[in-house]
């Protein structure tokens, strides 16, 4: 009976995770949809439909929709996550796995699924430059060997010990636009507790795609 109830529990969480995601990517957009809501949040019509009632009955979206324009999102106020957000909490404890004995940086890495299992990943460098591999990537790639692709991505999180929210390099945003969902909240931190969220549409708007090499 209690792991039932535990059952219960986590699957109630994750639900709870999967609906500040959606209210997240919702509160940037003018105007919203149920078809919307699938399309950027990767979630079924019923999921999608009872994440739409609750913005609605939180305020956040109006109760009546505004032409052909959709349901027009009253509050933009975003509730940035604090940095006891536990996919901060575990990117900050992967750069404890980086191996950067040349650079002395190291940068940690998670990327949360959508059944709420977490993939780490860390920087690992080589004496031939070239080979170093950053913490995205290996995070990314540990997802994809355990069997979680795009569509089961909701949400990644990086930190290192810089000024300003670290930022991925050109190469892990380009891995990024490719692996991981458009539009799925990406969370920049670093060691002082300072978080920007963004995605990877705007982390790479010209990203080369699998259009780029049809002939």
């Amino acid at each position: 009976m209690s792991t039932e109830k535990e059952r219960i529990k986590d699957e109630a969480e994750l639900e709870e995770d999967r609906y500040l995601v959606t209210r997240d990517l919702v509160m940037i957009e003018d105007y919203v949809s149920i078809s919307l809501i699938q399309r950027k949040c990767s979630v079924g019509f019923n999921r999608a439909t009872r994440f739409f009632k609750r913005l609605q009955e939180e305020g956040i979206v109006s109760k009546e929709p505004t032409g052909k324009k959709g349901y027009k999102v009253l509050n933009h106020d975003i509730p940035f996550p604090k940095m006891e957000d536990m996919l901060l909490i575990e990117a900050k404890n992967a750069r404890g796995m980086s191996y950067s004995p040349y650079s002395h940086f190291a940068v940690g890495a998670a990327v949360l699924t959508d059944d709420g299992k977490i993939f780490l990943g860390a920087n690992i460098e080589n004496s031939s430059y070239p080979l170093c591999m950053c913490a995205e990537r290996n995070a990314l790639y540990n997802a994809y060997c355990h069997g979680y692709t795009k569509n089961r991505l909701i949400k990644l999180a990086l930190c290192a010990d810089t000024d300003e929210p670290c930022s991925p390099c050109g190469a892990c945003r380009q891995v990024i636009h490719e692996l991981f969902p458009e539009y799925a909240p990406i969370l920049l931190s670093n060691l002082k507790g300072d978080i920007k969220a963004t995605n990877a549409k705007e982390l790479l708007p010209f990203a080369f795609t699998e259009k780029d090499l049809k002939k």
